[in-house]
């Protein structure tokens, strides 16, 4: 069977969409020796995708990675043609959109709904765009695949799919490529600034991260020789973000990296208080696994996904109450017994999940779609 993979919507950045893919597709690697899989990527990112098996084959579109208007392009007009090219009998489509034009037999991811649920975090681009292009990938693919039951949810709530045409894999912590850190204060305070205990947040910086709700509760902690720390690319809609943290004088104590490395992360994670993820909505949450691999508590919402994802190994607030989220972190803060027992927690909850069971069951919808193509 052979199996097209659309790679082309993550960055140079491995983040988002693209840590899924890198992950899952290096795990299909290892336990899928029989099917061929041709992957179309840009010379931005194949990087990810590489010295895999023989059975993986890996093509540079090039001019079409340009901006997003060729590779929508790309998507819609070259794309099919590309599928009867090669033959393929299955078209794995990982960023919410699949071609209009039907070529094959189609299994499109769908990450979350906040295109439906709150299309105001979102650009007037993208509000327009993905609602459309979800409802057509919903008719239009054999198989959906949702990152949580709760995505799964929504997805059925503003599609009206048929629940047996979803199948749910869940996702799981990145698997970190630790650099050689003798000295892991002097490393954060040297390149990152970073000289005082702080309070880390993970992901791009754009409204739906709920990075104003850590700025109101870290406002509140009366310890001045705490930072903030925020880990990630600047997104989309964050003015109004930076005007606060320089209204509230609060330029000194928050830090913004920028992007931050895979083999540099852990040791964020690692030195941090405390990991702050309150987001308004995720699909699934790789961040709170992440920060709980490497031993770091955890406070999140408790809303959308992140229930799931964090079980018992967290402390869960309302995202939308500053003063939840600041009583948390002095709870974390002043309780070194509490913070031990979540540690622990975490680092059991996170077994729970693995890129290798999310690939598994990837490829048995591969085979299962593949099946009745055959009929």
């Amino acid at each position: 069977m052979k199996i097209a993979i659309n790679a082309l919507g993550p960055s140079k950045v491995k983040a988002g969409i693209g840590n899924y893919l890198a992950n899952l597709i290096t795990e299909l690697s290892i336990i899928d020796k029989e099917n061929r899989y041709i992957i179309f990527a840009s010379s931005q990112n194949m990087h990810f995708y590489g010295n895999k098996n023989r059975n993986f084959k890996i093509i540079d579109i090039g001019f079409w990675a340009k901006n997003k208007l060729l590779r929508i392009l790309w998507e819609q007009l070259i794309l099919p043609f590309n599928i009867i090219d090669f033959k393929a009998d299955i078209l794995f489509s990982p960023g919410f959109v699949c071609p209009l034009y039907k070529t094959s037999k189609n299994v499109t991811v769908i990450h979350d709904m906040t295109f439906f649920s709150h299309p105001y975090v979102h650009t007037f681009f993208k509000r327009i765009y993905f609602p459309f292009m979800i409802k057509q990938a919903v008719k239009k693919s054999e198989k959906i695949i949702a990152v949580s039951n709760n995505t799964r949810k929504e997805i059925i709530k503003y599609t009206h799919i048929a629940k047996e045409k979803i199948a749910v894999t869940l996702l799981a912590a990145n698997k970190f490529s630790v650099a050689e850190i003798a000295d892991e204060k002097k490393f954060l305070k040297e390149k990152y600034g970073i000289d005082s205990d702080y309070l880390l947040f993970v992901g791009m910086i754009e409204p739906r991260k709920n990075i104003r709700l850590i700025i109101d509760s870290f406002n509140k902690i009366e310890d001045d020789n705490l930072k903030l720390v925020i880990v990630g690319q600047k997104g989309w809609m964050t003015e109004e973000l930076f005007e606060r943290i320089g209204a509230d004088d609060l330029e000194r104590r928050v830090i913004f990296t920028g992007f931050v490395p895979d083999e540099e992360l852990s040791v964020f994670y690692k030195n941090a208080r405390v990991f702050l993820y309150p987001s308004l909505y995720e699909g699934f949450g790789i961040p709170v696994l992440e920060a709980m691999s490497e031993g770091c508590p955890v406070i999140t919402s408790n809303i959308s996904s992140l229930p799931e994802v964090a079980g018992d190994a967290a402390i869960l607030i309302n995202p939308e109450n500053s003063d939840e989220l600041s009583d948390a972190i002095n709870k974390i803060s002043n309780n070194s017994k509490y913070r031990e027992e979540l540690i622990e927690k975490g680092f059991d909850n996170v077994k729970k999940f693995s890129w290798e069971k999310t690939a598994e069951q990837t490829l048995s919808i591969f085979e299962e779609v593949g099946r009745e193509h055959k009929k």
